[in-house]
């Protein structure tokens, strides 16, 4: 599926826009490919129905050959960072379909960006 980054240092406004890192359709006795990823930061977000995807692919399945099938691929990952503003956008992280096994859903995440001057102490 690949990545997608996308830093702003002030305001995204993405107005409809899409996003898109799905992963590949499998080819003949192959699994898809998994969804990629989207990460991006800004300090205030503004959807406006922007599309986020990162859908894993479908698998390649043949009824007669269903053990040289491929599964569907998994479902990739979305992380929105951002201070302030809106979570209107659509956002897709399904696994790809197969008749042999799906694949499993991705991750959705919206966070909240700390304060400028936060010290962060890890241990």
């Amino acid at each position: 599926g690949g990545l997608i980054r996308i830093a702003v240092a002030g305001r995204a406004e993405l107005n409809g826009g899409s996003f898109l890192a799905d992963g590949g359709a499998g080819q003949t006795f192959t699994a898809g490919g998994s969804g990629g990823g989207i990460f991006l930061t800004c300090r205030r977000f503004t959807g406006g129905g922007a599309i986020f995807r990162a859908n894993g692919g479908n698998g390649y399945y043949h009824k007669d050959y269903p053990t040289l099938s491929g599964g569907g691929g998994g479902g990739g990952r979305i992380a929105v960072w951002y201070r302030s503003g809106d979570q209107d956008a659509v956002c897709s992280v399904d696994g790809g379909l197969s008749g042999v096994g799906d694949g499993e859903e991705g991750t959705i995440s919206w966070l909240v960006l700390p304060a400028p001057g936060t010290l962060l102490l890890l241990r």
